[in-house]
């Protein structure tokens, strides 16, 4: 499998994805025993390298492989490799078929749930930027997918010891979550709000509306006083157009200062 710079050149064409695809099919076939699994450790960042340019059939392999030699290993050999291996999942959460998106979150389940010991503070540090993804992948139109993102949430409230989160999770008060990140900190609530704003632009209409409701959420404080400073979030690189009028339709900014919805000028 070709890497780097030559690796996206080798993704388009058809050999090479052939190649990929009967090298892939055969580590998988060795990742799921146990005695080979832990042989295979090696090449996981050259798996992982593969990622960002192979196509959703070949990135389901590639996961399915790094899944079973991660819960193959001795829980002191996987706990360093899941820190490592986190922040690389998290990117396929978002688009791609609904069992690419299943099995990298429920991958970062596995990782969550890997690390102990010193390890654990590394991966604390990590998780933060996993929670907003998650809490809009519980709205995902696939079930599974859904599911599999309440159980990694769960993972990450469990590993940062965050009690009230935990419960709401396990009690399924899905709209009380969103009320509970944001009160953690002021500091982390405006960072949410930000990371909140590509998934007004996803594919999926659930996620779009899922979007909508933390933003309203996150906004309010800004309601009335500071409608200036919520029209410049929305209309961030990451929020376009859509961010304004979303949130003008919902009553937190005056239409008159959503331009892009044609109310300014009447």
């Amino acid at each position: 499998m070709a890497s780097g710079a030559g690796g996206a050149e080798g993704a388009e064409d058809p050999q090479s994805l052939m190649t990929a695809s009967v090298l892939l099919e055969s580590l998988l076939e060795l990742s799921e025993k146990p005695d080979l699994a832990r042989k295979l450790q090696r090449l996981l960042p050259h798996i992982m390298g593969e990622l960002p340019d192979v196509d959703d059939e070949l990135r389901i392999k590639a996961l399915m492989i790094l899944s079973n030699v991660m819960g193959h290993l001795p829980r002191e050999e996987a706990s360093p490799i899941a820190v490592g291996l986190v922040q690389d999942i998290q990117p396929l959460f978002d688009g791609g078929c609904s069992r690419l998106r299943e099995l990298s979150i429920r991958l970062i389940w596995l990782l969550l749930e890997s690390v102990f010991g010193r390890d654990r503070r590394r991966m604390r540090s990590k998780t933060w930027d996993l929670l907003l993804p998650l809490f809009f992948h519980m709205s995902d139109q696939s079930r599974s997918v859904a599911e599999a993102s309440r159980g990694a949430l769960l993972a990450a409230a469990t590993l940062l010891e965050w009690e009230e989160l935990r419960r709401l999770l396990e009690t399924r008060q899905m709209w009380r979550v969103a009320e509970c990140l944001l009160e953690r900190s002021r500091k982390r609530a405006q960072r949410y709000l930000h990371q909140s704003l590509r998934y007004l632009q996803d594919a999926q209409v659930p996620l779009q509306e899922a979007a909508v409701r933390f933003i309203g959420l996150a906004a309010r404080p800004l309601r009335g006083k500071s409608p200036w400073k919520l029209q410049q979030i929305c209309r961030g690189e990451e929020g376009a157009a859509a961010g304004g009028m979303l949130l003008a339709t919902e009553g937190l900014i005056p239409l008159s200062l959503d331009h892009s919805s044609g109310s300014a000028a009447g």
